[in-house]
């Protein structure tokens, strides 16, 4: 079912381009235009969107799964603990680029960085590709750990000024655009908190 409806947003949940991507209060996905008009005097928004006619549910499958086929690659090829981060890397990445445009609006809602430049959310899984791949080959550049450390520390930043500070309820875009993504919240700081473990196991010795 497709229709519209006009509803009101935060201004944080529009993205760089005037598209809104994101949940609205009773959990409805949007798809729509933020447009800016008056109304005796004062400014309101008049939002039109596309529902797609299904709920948003949060689940935690994806990572969960992610997580548990890198274990067991890490334990076949006793890889240890690298091997396990390295393949974690390489499968979110892969889930990002399933749905690239997904993943950048989903990406866009609540990362403090892509909100300003959307380049960011575009280069993101690259770079979680190259660093996945560094890691397992055990190539260590010191302008690779660099790139690890800053995506861990802005996605930390990012996660606790929406989830924790704000206490907003949105979905996490670490395992790209889903129909049942998990929520932003502790799961999501695992992988900002891989990235930072990962900046140490690749600076050069």
């Amino acid at each position: 079912m497709v229709m519209d409806q006009q509803v009101c947003v935060r201004p944080d949940g529009l993205t760089t381009d005037g598209w809104y991507h994101g949940m609205a209060e009773d959990g409805l996905i949007l798809d729509g235009f933020q447009e800016t008009q008056s109304q005796q005097g004062a400014p309101y928004a008049r939002v039109i969107y596309r529902f797609n006619g299904f709920k948003m549910k949060f689940s935690y499958v994806a990572p969960l799964s992610v997580f548990g086929v890198s274990i067991l690659g890490a334990w076949a090829v006793a890889g240890g603990i690298p091997a396990f981060m390295g393949l974690s890397m390489l499968n979110l990445s892969v889930l990002k680029f399933v749905n690239i445009a997904g993943f950048i609006k989903a990406f866009c809602i609540y990362s403090l960085l892509a909100k300003r430049a959307k380049t960011y959310a575009l280069l993101y899984p690259f770079a979680e590709l190259l660093l996945g791949i560094f890691l397992l080959a055990q190539i260590k550049f010191a302008w690779a750990a660099a790139v690890s450390l800053l995506m861990g520390i802005e996605g930390v930043a990012s996660i606790v000024n929406t989830s924790f500070l704000k206490k907003e309820k949105v979905a996490c875009a670490c395992t790209g655009s889903t129909d049942q993504p998990p929520p932003l919240g502790v799961l999501s700081l695992v992988e900002q908190l891989m990235l930072i473990w990962m900046a140490a196991h690749l600076l050069p010795a």
